[in-house]
């Protein structure tokens, strides 16, 4: 068999085997990471922070807490965040006493507040997790105000590389005050900052490695002595998607090739076979989002 057939061959059937054992891990992982009995990522906390009124150039307090995110606390490295189409629900509340002290100042007849908090991104590690609609309806004057918004992307993945990561408030926002008409957007934003000593941590969540599926098989199952056993070799991921990385080849235990995959599939080269029955594991090395995964492939060397 040529090796343009074998590749054809392990296009159609070592790949294509592989992704669709690895997409019903997948699945299944998937499943697992739904089920509503799972801990949730965000299971509450707060900080304070210092809100500038503009104009007047005034600080005040005003502390936030949020609960309920739905985000499982553990993920798949490197996969989709599990965001449903609507998004994933976020509650929490602000305490708006001092700004109410400040507003109380000015000469305007406040009867109703809200508040919204435009441009609000959770932090995961590094990545951004943008809360759209945080803020709540006008309403009401009272200390504590109910805000409620959502996480939604339904392009965000997870951190590529395994760990655990903390799930953070952002050091700063906007807030903007709601007021009843007329009054509605006589006030400016609010730049608001974290205060010094405060703990931006709201919940963590736990990155896992994805498993790894092989499929390898050498282009002839026996070769004449001084020529080289080729193996062509197929590695997918858990979410289906083709691995990365390096694959090499052993012989009794030492390297005798080594690849970088392209679109999750090489070709190795395996020279200076003795002759006789030989077995070559193939082992896919892994990285930082994916496990290592290995398969034993078998030649026999004639003269």
């Amino acid at each position: 068999m040529t090796t343009s057939a074998v590749t054809k061959r392990l296009a159609a059937t070592g790949l294509a085997t592989v992704l669709t054992t690895s997409a019903l891990v997948g699945a299944s992982a998937a499943s697992a990471s739904a089920a509503p009995e799972q801990a949730k990522a965000l299971g509450g906390g707060g900080a304070t922070f210092s809100c500038m009124l503009p104009v007047l150039n005034l600080p005040v307090d005003v502390p936030l807490s949020l609960d309920g995110l739905a985000l499982p606390t553990s993920l798949l490295a490197d996969a989709p965040l599990p965001i449903p189409l609507g998004g994933l629900p976020l509650l929490g509340s602000l305490e708006v006493g001092g700004l109410l002290g400040l507003l109380g100042n000015l000469p305007l007849p406040i009867g109703q507040l809200g508040a919204n908090l435009p441009g609000f991104d959770l932090l995961l590690g590094a990545l951004e997790l943008p809360i759209s609609g945080l803020g709540s309806a006008l309403g009401p004057i009272s200390e504590i105000t109910g805000i409620a918004g959502s996480l939604t992307g339904g392009d965000l993945r997870a951190p590529a590389k395994a760990g655990v990561y903390d799930v953070k408030l952002p050091s700063s926002f906007q807030l903007e005050a709601l007021l009843p008409a007329p009054l509605s957007g006589l006030i400016p934003a609010f730049p608001c900052t974290i205060k010094d000593g405060e703990n931006p941590t709201v919940g963590t969540v736990k990155v896992t490695k994805q498993r790894a599926a092989m499929n390898a098989q050498a282009k002839k199952a026996v070769i004449k002595k001084g020529k080289p056993a080729k193996v062509m070799t197929a590695v997918a991921r858990q979410d289906g998607q083709a691995a990365t990385g390096r694959v090499v080849a052993l012989v009794g235990g030492k390297q005798v090739a080594s690849k970088q995959l392209q679109n999750g599939r090489a070709t190795l080269a395996v020279k200076k076979l003795g002759k006789g029955a030989k077995k070559i594991v193939v082992k896919y090395l892994g990285n930082g989002s994916t496990q290592s995964v290995k398969k034993t492939v078998k030649v026999t060397v004639k003269k």
